[in-house]
């Protein structure tokens, strides 16, 4: 059986997310992500010009990996009709974007360096942007049922929601920039605009 382009690119940005998983971004050698793919040099070179694009890849895939799950806990929350009260939607989402408290700004680090390479990568760019214009469509959904059940208000559109949503995520790695410090004051300002979008 004849391996297509996209199976050998997804086998290597897969093998590659693992590397990374297990060793950081700084531990992936090109010789282990072959030999656990099974790829050749002259396959890899062919998918990706070189190693930074490969763990731009790989890290785009994560990134875009993990924006599903945290849509997948905001449709969840909707169905299941959990109480909105800015907490209980909040932390799991920032759970799915930075799983381990300890290591949330080399997650914020990689999300950037993802929308970097993106805006450098046209193809990378086009994965990247496809995945996020999905992921609003699936927050405005989420954002409209919210405004059906009543429990946002519908005074502003739920797709502009669902786009501060996406940027706020976004933005969170400009928190860790100022210092640990600003975690309260982000809750505090999350919590205000929450009330001031929840329907009373």
């Amino acid at each position: 059986m004849t391996d297509t382009q996209d199976s050998v690119r997804e086998r290597l940005v897969n093998v590659t997310i693992d590397l990374i998983d297990e060793s950081g971004v700084d531990g992936v050698r090109l010789r282990d992500v072959m030999e656990r793919s099974g790829v050749t040099n002259g396959s890899l070179y062919w998918e990706f010009t070189n190693r930074q694009a490969l763990i731009d890849a790989a890290l785009a895939e994560r990134y875009v990996r993990r924006l599903a799950a945290v849509t997948e806990i905001a449709l969840d929350h909707v169905e299941t009709g959990s109480d909105f009260d800015g907490t209980t939607l909040i932390e799991p989402i920032l759970r799915a974007f930075d799983p381990d408290v300890e290591d949330r700004s080399t997650l914020r680090a990689e999300r950037v360096t993802v929308l970097a390479a993106a805006l450098r990568d046209e193809r990378l760019g086009e994965e990247v942007g496809r995945v996020q214009q999905t992921q609003i469509e699936r927050l405005t959904t989420v954002i409209t049922g919210l405004q059906e059940q009543g429990r946002l208000t519908s005074d502003v559109p739920a797709r502009s929601i669902a786009l501060l949503v996406q940027v706020v995520v976004i933005g969170l790695a400009g928190l860790d920039l100022p210092g640990p410090d600003v975690d309260a004051d982000w809750r505090h300002m999350v919590q205000f605009i929450v009330g001031h979008l929840r329907v009373s």
